[in-house]
């Protein structure tokens, strides 16, 4: 197997142009083959030479077939197979191990953030499972399928709860490097469906929490994680504050506040 992916390759491809030798013997992998199509006639060649199948094997992360600088189609000579992403079904059978090895993977390339659950013992039903946020909101979209239009009826969509809370989660992360207060962005959850979307533990301690709605109106059943978390946490529950898509800041009772999106980072907390 040969991947055009390597400099040193991909510049001896280049120079080439021609397959020789081990292609009569062995079954010859080639990745990337987008980045030189000039190849293409030199298979085209080698399987006109010899008719056996699946003598190449040739991958790549674009259409070779649509690029204008392909010489030749290998109409007659090749079967194109399109490799999608893994289905649901596919997913459901995939071993947890494996899923860690695929996030991990995604936080090397800086595409997602885990975000550590918060654990202080409060309860022995916490949940201690990490939860990932897609670093870049446009990307996020994107994989969520959400156009532009989708995104109208801003105060009222469906599928805008996920994606406004991370927005948030990243805007947070990214302040971490240069807000003059330090802190630690978790989340919170239990076994019995007491849910926190963000906590946010400062270097002394206390406790910010926030709530994320993608609505502009308010509700009393919108505070009862906040509400039971402060209860929990006793006096180092400083602030709860539930982010939502209106324009005014409230009071909603005991250390608890209803907080324009655009607020979270303008210092109202």
């Amino acid at each position: 197997m040969v991947t055009l992916a390597d400099s040193v390759v991909l510049t001896a491809a280049r120079a080439c142009r021609r397959l020789r030798g081990a292609v009569d013997r062995f079954i010859l992998v080639i990745d990337e083959i987008q980045r030189v199509p000039e190849l293409i006639p030199a298979i085209k060649a080698a399987v006109d030479r010899r008719r056996d199948p699946g003598r190449f094997v040739l991958t790549g992360s674009s259409d070779l077939l649509r690029l204008e600088r392909t010489p030749d189609s290998l109409a007659g000579r090749a079967v194109t197979v399109h490799l999608f992403p893994l289905s649901q079904g596919e997913l459901a059978g995939i071993p947890a191990s494996s899923i860690i090895n695929y996030a991990d993977t995604l936080r090397t390339l800086f595409l997602v953030m885990m975000i550590e659950p918060w654990t202080p013992n409060l309860t022995r039903c916490e949940v201690s499972r990490p939860k990932a946020v897609v670093v870049d909101p446009g990307l996020a979209m994107r994989l969520a399928g959400l156009t532009a239009a989708g995104l109208v009826p801003i105060t009222g969509g469906e599928h805008l709860g996920a994606q406004l809370e991370g927005f948030i989660a990243s805007e947070l992360l990214r302040q971490q490097g240069w807000s003059s207060t330090g802190y630690r962005l978790t989340h919170y959850r239990d076994r019995n469906g007491l849910e926190v979307d963000l906590v946010l533990e400062l270097d002394d301690g206390r406790i910010i929490a926030v709530e994320v709605k993608a609505s502009a109106s308010v509700r009393p059943e919108d505070l009862r994680g906040l509400a039971a978390l402060r209860d929990r946490v006793g006096d180092r529950f400083i602030r709860g504050a539930l982010v939502h898509l209106g324009e005014r800041v409230l009071p909603l009772g005991d250390r608890l506040i209803s907080l324009p999106v655009q607020q979270l980072w303008g210092h109202a907390l």
